[in-house]
């Protein structure tokens, strides 16, 4: 008999294993956990542009105390 997360997958007629019961929810938390996955994309996205400001911020505050103009992007002096 085999066991997902301490639930039984066999059928309730016994003896065979229900290939469907691996993806049913036993608790109905499919839509809590759903939202927690769109929390976790929204905080992750969040983090990366976050992470991705601050290393632009350092960037021009360096070029700034190097005494040259700050640059809005990276390609911008290639002309």
């Amino acid at each position: 008999m085999q066991e997902l997360a301490g639930h039984s997958l066999t059928s309730p007629q016994g003896g065979t294993v229900d290939p469907d019961a691996a993806s049913r929810s036993v608790d109905g938390d499919t839509p809590l956990t759903d939202a927690l996955l769109d929390q976790f994309s929204v905080f992750y996205v969040v983090s990366v542009l976050a992470v991705r400001a601050l290393e632009e911020a350092r960037r021009q505050r360096a070029l700034t105390e190097a005494g040259q103009p700050p640059l809005l992007s990276p390609t911008a002096n290639s002309t």
